[in-house]
């Protein structure tokens, strides 16, 4: 079925109205029509009737022909307007296709209207298209440039003739710099020369390639990518470009390390957790646990502190990283530190208070208010420490002592995560054993007390036996009756 052609008519005419309707039936043209005579009409109609099509007398009493197409122009430009007048200049005739006007029509040639329409309608729906189009490629355009992959696009000899901004972000080449070079630009040299034969054979055969390469930014530095590589074909079905869509896997790769790192570690210090306690003696081998978070948050030195259950202080119990030599030597200046008991520090405790892992600067920042700065900087320069972490050990929330972990240069901690979950399993042996030694000591308590108890009970025996002994001599009846 024919789509019905709604069509607005500007006209004051009767007769030139079934005239123009005449000759657009002629055409086999459904349509149906609404006819105004003035600016308010004509408003009304397009916001209305919305018209398909606009046919416009050149003059009327109260308006007029290029009034309607300034209208036109700019409520609904995309609609298109024919002009029919009885009679019309060359210079007149311009002025009206210079406004817009999709044609004109002189009323003496009339039955040119049916076709005037169809093509001023077939006009404006290719123009339509070709709007639609280019938004599309605009659109497509911004969605490449765009891309958070980076684009390469090649001809078939493998010459670029395309890259996205987010190739020039990652490799740090411009535009200018590779078009026309082959990719080839960035290799490492560090991949197997069968690799891209296979790459090129896959898609000189219109195939494509996915692989894995690690090449080189213009900066020298290595990175990762995942790329796609697809043959485009022409209108011919002909291989004529090739489009290599990469991604930068650097960071990923990097992550995927550090977690199969994390595990080992982790496995690690799970086991190593058999070692914590000392099967001989039953004591917390609290060296081997600053040995063990040592070796996982990759610490220079460790401090490992311990406060004390029933008084404002805590010892430090072990160290880690320290040679012997120079803890001799700073032993010799006064600077004891195994087995040292020091007063609990408020201000320190509250800043690290809600948190596994507290992150300092330097020992200025973290002790200046204890100890001197002269002090707090000698420390910092002599041992070149670049950042510090105390690291709380708890249990259901109880502050039961510290790590103390020292990164000296260029050093970082990087294990946060495997550092905290050993760091709440030392919490969980160290409350264990004050449990099992408070414990422990409870029992020997009511040892001794039981044991004062039976030698009591059994001096009064001896006692009472000597009383009814006494009592039988003089002749009278024993007064204690005993029970062997």
């Amino acid at each position: 079925m024919e789509p019905i052609i709604r069509v607005l008519m500007v006209e004051d005419n009767a007769f030139d109205v079934e005239l123009i309707k005449r000759e657009i039936k002629k055409n086999n043209i459904s349509f149906v029509h609404h006819l105004v005579e003035t600016k308010e009409d004509f408003i009304e109609g397009l916001n209305t009737f919305h018209p398909d099509i606009i046919l416009s007398d050149y003059t009327l009493p109260a308006f007029n022909g290029m009034e309607a197409l300034a209208i036109r122009q700019t409520m609904c430009p995309d609609i298109p307007f024919v002009l029919c007048t009885g009679s019309i200049n060359e210079e007149t005739a311009v002025n009206v296709m210079k406004a817009g006007a999709d044609d004109y029509i002189l009323k003496g040639h009339i039955t040119r209207i049916g076709s005037a329409m169809l093509t001023a309608l077939q006009n404006k729906a290719n123009l339509r298209l070709k709007k639609q189009t280019d938004e599309q490629l605009r659109i497509f355009s911004r969605a490449v440039e765009q891309n958070p992959a980076s684009i390469i696009i090649t001809n078939i000899q493998g010459e670029i003739e395309y890259v996205n901004q987010k190739f020039t972000k990652i490799t740090g080449y411009s535009f200018q710099e590779v078009l026309g070079k082959n990719p080839r630009i960035l290799k490492s040299g560090f991949m197997p020369p069968n690799l891209y034969k296979d790459l090129w054979q896959t898609i000189t055969k219109g195939k494509e390639w996915h692989g894995e390469l690690q090449n080189r930014k213009k900066n020298g530095q290595l990175y990762d990518e995942s790329v796609l590589i697809a043959p485009i074909a022409n209108d011919k079905g002909e291989v004529a470009h090739f489009l290599a869509v990469k991604e930068d896997i650097t960071e990923k790769r990097k992550a995927q390390v550090t977690l199969e790192k994390n595990q080992i570690l982790l496995k690690k210090a799970l086991f190593e957790s058999s070692q914590l306690i000392d099967v001989t003696t039953g004591e917390v081998n609290y060296q081997t646990m600053a040995d063990i978070i040592r070796d996982l948050s990759e610490a220079q030195f460790v401090v490992f502190n311990l406060f004390n259950e029933n008084s404002l202080d805590f010892k430090t119990v072990a160290i880690a990283g320290i040679k012997e030599d120079i803890t001799k030597a700073m032993s010799i200046l006064g600077f004891e530190v195994l087995n040292k008991t020091w007063t609990r520090d408020s201000i320190l405790e509250e800043r690290i208070k809600g948190a596994v892992i507290t992150r300092f600067d330097s020992v200025i920042d973290m002790a200046q208010h204890v100890i001197s700065r002269t002090a707090c900087r000698l420390i910092d320069t002599v041992f070149k420490i670049n950042e510090l972490h105390v690291v709380n050990i708890r249990k259901n929330n109880k502050g039961l002592g510290a790590f103390y972990l020292i990164y000296t240069q260029d050093n970082l901690l990087k294990n946060n995560e495997i550092v905290s979950i050993f760091a709440n399993q030392i919490g969980l042996y160290v409350d264990r054993k004050r449990a099992e030694d408070a414990l422990i000591k409870k029992m020997n308590e009511l040892e001794r007390f039981h044991r004062l108890t039976v030698d009591r009970e059994l001096a009064m025996i001896e006692l009472k036996k000597e009383v009814n002994s006494l009592l039988k001599e003089s002749g009278q009846d024993p007064k204690y009756h005993i029970v062997q």
